[in-house]
């Protein structure tokens, strides 16, 4: 290979690494952009946890028993009102005490349903931050892979290099050359006393 292709062929090499790094360059912008909007998205999904505390989730289910406290405190009590218009008697203390049990027992109801409620809503909550955790993750394995494959690339490049560099060059051979041939030609002369 002459000097004007040995030029030519390292002009096409850095050209070649010039766009080579130009197109990483974008890449990497492209992906640190991708990660960006997926950290917001993240942020924004685990912010607005139905789960939390006075959260959508507690507030329906909040609704849900006040309504089913009181359909059935004032359901019984319409009850006793019909039934005493019906007989023209009023109402018996058992009944009365009937009332007063039932709505305990309600009370007594909806306070273990509320308590199973906020058993699951913790349980969901927990299962949502860990996805949050776990999701979270994701940007580091994103550029664990960029960057594992560049260390990569460049220890198997590094690799080739200093295997190359181990094998002797052509200044090398020549000044070996060059010296043998003089000692050859000193030895010449030496012994033509």
């Amino acid at each position: 290979m002459g000097r004007s292709e040995t030029k030519q062929a390292n002009a096409d090499a850095a050209a070649a690494q010039k766009e080579s790094a130009a197109q990483a360059r974008e890449a990497l912008t492209n992906t640190e952009a991708g990660v960006s909007r997926y950290n917001q998205l993240l942020d924004q999904e685990l912010a607005s946890d139905p789960y939390k505390t006075g959260g959508q989730y507690e507030q329906t289910f909040n609704t849900q028993f006040a309504a089913n406290s009181a359909g059935g405190q004032d359901s019984l009590e319409d009850y006793y009102r019909n039934l005493a218009s019906r007989t023209g008697t009023a109402a018996t203390p058992q009944m009365v005490s009937a009332a007063e049990e039932a709505s305990r027992a309600g009370r007594r109801d909806q306070a273990l349903n509320e308590a199973k409620m906020e058993e699951n809503r913790f349980d969901k909550e927990n299962q949502l931050q860990q996805w949050g955790v776990n999701a979270s993750g994701l940007p580091a394995d994103v550029y664990s892979r960029i960057y594992g494959t560049a260390t990569g690339g460049r220890d198997a490049a590094l690799g080739t290099e200093a295997q190359t560099a181990s094998q002797p060059g052509f200044w090398d051979q020549m000044a070996g050359s060059l010296v043998s041939g003089a000692a050859q030609v000193g030895a010449g002369f030496a012994g033509k006393k």
